[in-house]
């Protein structure tokens, strides 16, 4: 898990036209991975901005004012978390930015 988030910050910097090719070849690689986990019994959690926060697979890492979003709904997704598909336990909480009104 600690590799795909590296790789999520690599593909978050990699953004002018001259490094698409880096950028193609680094979402196989997290794509590849992201399988491998898969075939291992773990799941991402699913997070979407202004949904309603969830303690139970959700970190609140960081509390923002921002208008257009309701008290305590997400506002980013900071760090993706995973939990194991059979049990349903949680291996790591998707950390978010949450709207504080």
């Amino acid at each position: 898990i600690r590799l795909l988030d590296q790789i999520d910050v690599l593909l978050s910097a990699v953004s002018s036209s001259e490094a698409e090719g880096l950028k193609r070849g680094l979402d196989s690689y997290y794509s590849k991975i992201t399988e491998i986990i898969s075939e291992m019994g773990l799941e991402e959690i699913t997070v979407e901005n202004n949904m309603k926060f969830d303690s139970k697979e959700q970190e609140c890492v960081e509390a923002v004012h921002l208008e257009g979003y309701e008290d305590d709904t997400v506002v980013r997704l900071l760090q993706r978390g995973y939990r194991d598909k059979n049990s349903g336990k949680i291996v790591r909480c998707a950390k978010v930015s949450v709207n504080k009104v």
